[in-house]
This record gives structure tokens, C-alpha cells and sequence, in this order.
């Protein structure tokens, strides 16, 4: 684990156990749901380098997501935008499909992810529906935040070039589910 705080330092950021169980066909990887669901999203990178985020939804339609990786590895980031100690204080985890975890992101947070290798499949599950007009973003070299990736992105979208950073984007995300962790 690389990170700008210990994951138990930022509130509701855990990591949820993966159960495999595996026999002669193959095998089944379980994990317990964050709740409620309502969108279940598979992303497909075929290439390293690849850096998707910093996203966020704005309240009134913050979203605790459930991050697993079913095929490669990211390094994978959360940025907390609660009002608070760990305002703009991120953490940062490796997850692949060899790791026994997924990473639980709580609402009022952003996130995002560095892909480390060719081919990466993420699995992440979401407790609210995606607005596009309630979707913001901070820059993913933002100094202020100061996130320590693994490597420069070779792959970034425009819309992620072109996040304000964390000064102009927002003073704090604050609102009654913002202070919920999603429930595995």
C-alpha cells in the first residue's frame, strides 16, 4: 500500500474481504455488497497507464462505491471532500485480482485509478444512480492533494485533463449522507 494517510485514517474507507471458493471448473469470487445498490459498472482497460479520475457526484447525489479488480491490478485513490481533519487528504491502494480485498469508497469522497497492467477489468458497484449534472471531478496532479501515483499517465481523458483543482472545485462536500460509509 502506498499512501498520503493510513486507510483507517480517513473515515469509512475500508477494505471488504473477497471470498474464493475454487474446484476442478474454476472459481467464484464473492464479496458483500455495499447497500443499497443501484448500478453495478464493469470498466475495461486494455492498456497500462491508463488514469481514470478524480470523480465525484455533488450532493445532493453523493455515492459510496464498492471497488474490485476481476482481471489485472490498479493503484487505486480516494480523496475525502467530507468537511473535516481529513479534508484533501488522500489514500492510495493497490488492488488486483490476486489481492483478497475491494475497497470500499465512502460517499463525499472522490476516486480514481492508475491502471498497472494491459488488459485491467474493474467491477465497481455504486449506492446511487450517475447524474450528469451532478458529476464533478478534481485533477488528478493536483498540488494541493499531492497524490503520490506510480507513474504518469499515458492515457487521460479530456474531461479528466480538464478537473479544476480542489480549490476552485469545492470548499467540502457536506451533507447528511455524506457522514455514511457504504455498508458492506
Amino acid at each position: 500500500m502506498a499512501s498520503g494517510l493510513p486507510l483507517e485514517d480517513l473515515p469509512g474507507v475500508q477494505l471488504v474481504p473477497k471470498f474464493a471458493f475454487r474446484d476442478v471448473r474454476g472459481a467464484l469470487s464473492t464479496v458483500s455488497p455495499i447497500s443499497p445498490v443501484t448500478q453495478v459498472n464493469v470498466v475495461e482497460n486494455p492498456y497500462y497507464g491508463t488514469l481514470r479520475g478524480l470523480h465525484y457526484q455533488q450532493p445532493p447525489y453523493e455515492q459510496a462505491k464498492l471497488i474490485s479488480v476481476i482481471k489485472g491490478e490498479i493503484f487505486d485513490v480516494i480523496v475525502d471532500l467530507r468537511p473535516g481533519d481529513t479534508f484533501r487528504r488522500w489514500v492510495g491502494y493497490y488492488l488486483s485480482d490476486q489481492s483478497p480485498w475491494a475497497l470500499a469508497v465512502p460517499a463525499g469522497c472522490a476516486h480514481g485509478y492508475f491502471v498497472m497492467r494491459e488488459g485491467t477489468i474493474v467491477v465497481y458497484t455504486v449506492t446511487g444512480a450517475y447524474r450528469p449534472e451532478a458529476e464533478a471531478g478534481l485533477r488528478w496532479d493536483d498540488p494541493a492533494i499531492g497524490i503520490q501515483w506510480p507513474g504518469r499517465p499515458r492515457i487521460l481523458s479530456t474531461k479528466d485533463q480538464g478537473w479544476p483543482l480542489v480549490g476552485a472545485a469545492c470548499v467540502s462536500i457536506d451533507s447528511p449522507s455524506s457522514d455514511s460509509s457504504p455498508q458492506p
